[in-house]
């Protein structure tokens, strides 16, 4: 098939035309919900970088002791946003697959009915998370042969030197792996929200499925993006109240079309649905 993600945004434009009061309303309790859980943490010292990179066991030791986000309450903390951030992806999906189902008005009422999805929503993140993070676990033994190559090398310093320059590279490289993941689970909480018979896994390997020789296509209309992100910060968050609906709703317009595409084709049959 064709992915035609130019059609799939004009589309999600069309849908919203006459409807864009209940979305941009839902996006602000989404928003209002993202901003009270995300709690902001002093750190308590400046240090850069490139001054870590010459630290000794015992100062990084006492470096992450004492910073905020790697005591005991900003770990909890971290997990409370961690598991929000899963509650509130469900609710914009499921709420805008409302959207896509029909031309009809949608009622405010419906946003807060999708809130009745979150432990589900807390499942599919938690997985689609830990297959992420086994993926990026991969780069792993790349870490492990670089720093023992740099280890031979005379000096301390230039250790520390040639480090911090091929440190860029070696993060990019192992964003790859989970980038390409990423991409192939893009869809795994349409299949939770729409499809209540099927189970955690299942819906993830659903997702691979559909998105199967189209990641590329997924990450350009992910890419499309990127201008309307940026004018949502410079207006400091204000632009992202009719950013997410656009965006939610043009993913799921690329959604349904993968999705009949695999159902057309075989790779997925309607009693994989239940």
């Amino acid at each position: 098939m064709t992915f035609d993600r130019k059609k799939y945004k004009s589309f999600a434009l069309m849908q919203l035309k006459g409807r864009w009061k209940p979305a941009i309303i839902g996006t602000i309790f989404t928003l209002l919900i993202t901003v009270i859980f995300t709690f902001t943490q002093k750190q308590t010292s400046s240090v850069s970088f490139s001054e870590l990179l010459n630290y000794d066991y015992e100062q990084l030791f006492q470096y992450y002791r004492n910073s905020p986000e790697y005591s005991a309450p900003g770990i909890i903390l971290s997990i409370i946003q961690t598991i929000v951030s899963f509650i509130t992806e469900i609710v914009l999906v499921s709420f805008f697959l409302i959207f896509s189902r029909s031309p009809d008005p949608v009622a405010l009422k419906s946003y807060f009915d999708c809130y009745n999805k979150w432990a589900r929503g807390i499942l599919i993140g938690l997985w689609r998370w830990l297959w992420l993070f086994l993926w990026g676990l991969l780069c792993v033994p790349i870490f492990v042969l670089i720093i023992f190559l740099l280890t031979l090398l005379p000096s301390p310093q230039d250790f520390t030197n040639y480090f911090y320059a091929i440190l860029p590279i070696l993060l990019i490289i192992c964003c790859i792996p989970i980038l390409i993941k990423s991409l192939e689970y893009s869809f795994a909480f349409f299949f939770v929200s729409e499809f209540s018979e099927i189970g955690i896994r299942k819906a993830l390997r659903l997702s691979i499925t559909i998105a199967k020789g189209h990641r590329w296509d997924i990450f350009k209309l992910e890419l499309s993006f990127i201008g309307w992100i940026l004018l949502g910060m410079i207006t400091f968050g204000i632009g992202m109240i009719w950013l997410l609906p656009y965006y939610y709703l043009s993913l799921t317009n690329a959604y349904h079309a993968l999705l009949q595409d695999a159902l057309e084709t075989g790779k997925i049959k309607p009693e994989d649905l239940n």
